[in-house]
């Protein structure tokens, strides 16, 4: 007899917690925005209880800070929290290249080179934000390739939180092709090292480069200068219009 894997239906918490993070990605909800609890469950029609349970996971993701009293606000990123975010998704990457390095051949390495030249010819036209959404996926495919290959899941899930946080909240119609094309450049460094046996040094250079918050930092603070004055604009376009018409 051959037993299928049945889905279990999603818990209300799990829910209300996919619709929270749709706002905020879509920026219904913005960094350092506060919102009540009240006005999110007489939203979605549910009882305080599931929303509460979503709202400390996200808390515990770190996309939100809850306040006694005071609901809950919209954690936007500081350049402190960037760094601190680059440093761990480097060590954390650097780690599985070398975890499963000996895994590492020539298919994936050619799916990886596949979704570099689907990012080089997309860098070109960053004029539309389909363009941009399938560059951002792209991107991720390429990192999983080798990060797929990790026996540690938690980790995994964990470095998909910190880029959410990087990249997803809200995300916005915004790229610095300069960058992109320097990161396109490291790709194919560590692609080459990878080629060429040499794990350690393609570990190093996703720690020490690619997420290196120094090494990248004019373009960090170019970016997310960017990406908080589009947060404002959204803000005051939000603002603009009565709450029940939002």
């Amino acid at each position: 007899m051959i037993l299928r894997e049945v889905e279990k239906p999603k818990s209300l918490k799990d829910v209300v917690y996919e619709h929270l993070k749709e706002e905020l990605r879509e920026g219904r909800l913005l960094p350092g925005e506060t919102f009540r609890l009240r006005d999110v469950s007489e939203a979605v029609g549910i009882s305080t209880t599931p929303l509460r349970e979503a709202l400390v996971q996200l808390q515990a993701e770190g996309f939100i800070t809850l306040s006694r009293g005071k609901g809950a606000t919209v954690r936007p990123l500081s350049l402190s929290t960037i760094r601190d975010i680059y440093q761990l998704i480097g060590a954390m990457e650097g780690a599985v290249i070398l975890e499963v390095c000996q895994q590492i051949g020539k298919p994936e390495i050619e799916e990886m080179r596949r979704l570099s030249r689907i990012m080089k010819e997309l860098v070109k036209h960053l004029e539309s934000q389909e363009n941009i959404d399938a560059y951002h996926q792209a991107n991720r495919e390429f990192h999983g390739v080798f990060l797929s290959l990790s026996a540690n899941e938690e980790l995994q899930n964990y470095v998909e939180l910190l880029k959410q946080r990087l990249y997803d909240f809200p995300r916005l119609n915004l790229l610095l092709p300069d960058w992109e094309e320097c990161n396109l450049k490291e790709h194919d460094d560590v692609m080459a090292y990878l080629e060429a046996g040499k794990y350690q040094a393609a570990a190093s250079h996703l720690q020490n480069v690619h997420w290196s918050f120094e090494v990248q930092k004019r373009f960090i603070v170019r970016y997310y200068e960017s990406h908080m004055e589009a947060c404002r604009r959204l803000q005051e376009e939000n603002s603009a219009f009565p709450q029940e018409e939002r």
